[in-house]
């Protein structure tokens, strides 16, 4: 598993959408290869139109005051799955304007297609929209423990929280039959490649990989482990799709220089 630090990034792109929300994009490069695709997308605005992507989708809230995806509340940490071509939103801030969130994928997409206004770029019906609130609770004082937060489907999604005390060790949950897992540390610090890292830390892990094993700081480590169904003939369409396609599509706001950014 290779991990990336936040606090090892030094670039990130702020952007202005048409409707005068604005975003800092921090992109982080957990593959080599280029397949995945990761960032935290710090937002402010009055809201992030409805929309869909031809993609797998896990995104995780890590900071706001109150805001929502579509009617579901999404407080810090809460984190929803969407299935390719399945709409989700729109994202409203809380009182403040302001949410942060990662968007993780097991594939790159270009492509955002709002809501309404894409009906006809959807090749399937809307499948799978999963939203999980995780609570925050005390740090364990001894050993670890594996929560699951969404149950293991046929395809191979499902989701944990990793929680381990001060200096314990534990391996994360087994992924074969699967589209691969993120890792992302939220609470506490893990002890990886000979340095002790913090929040936010994402990891990423191959279908064909074993699941690692996690070693927490002197504070202890909350994780969660987002894992990813394999993929469908409704994402290998979709991404066809965007390969000679606009990048955005329907009702919502564009982006300057997009090729440049995603949302």
């Amino acid at each position: 598993m290779k991990m990336v630090a936040q606090a090892d990034l030094t670039e990130a792109r702020d952007v202005l959408l048409e409707d005068g929300s604005s975003a800092r994009n921090t992109c982080f490069h957990v593959d080599a290869g280029g397949n995945q695709q990761a960032f935290l997308v710090e937002f402010s605005g009055a809201k992030l139109a409805a929309h869909f992507h031809h993609v797998r989708q896990f995104q995780v809230i890590v900071a706001g005051d109150g805001g929502r995806v579509g009617k579901a509340a999404v407080p810090p940490i809460s984190f929803h799955y969407t299935d390719p071509d399945s709409p989700y939103g729109p994202i409203v801030p809380g009182p403040s304007g302001s949410i942060s969130f990662f968007t993780l994928r097991p594939r790159a997409s270009k492509g955002t297609f709002y809501m309404p206004g894409s009906r006809d770029r959807m090749s399937a019906h809307a499948g799978r929209n999963v939203v999980v609130q995780v609570p925050r609770i005390p740090p364990l004082e001894t050993e670890s423990v594996l929560e699951e937060l969404i149950h293991r489907h046929d395809d191979g999604l499902a989701a944990h929280r990793l929680r381990l005390a001060r200096r314990a060790v534990a391996p994360g949950p087994e992924l074969a039959g699967s589209g691969g897992q993120y890792y992302l540390l939220y609470a506490g610090s893990l002890l990886f490649d000979a340095r002790e890292v913090r929040p936010h830390t994402l990891g990423w892990v191959e279908p064909d990989e074993k699941a690692p094993v996690l070693r927490a700081g002197d504070n202890g480590a909350d994780v969660l482990v987002l894992q990813f169904p394999v993929a469908s003939a409704v994402e290998a369409a979709g991404l066809l799709d965007e390969v000679d396609a606009p990048q955005f599509s329907g009702d919502g706001p564009r982006i300057a220089d997009a090729q440049l950014v995603s949302i």
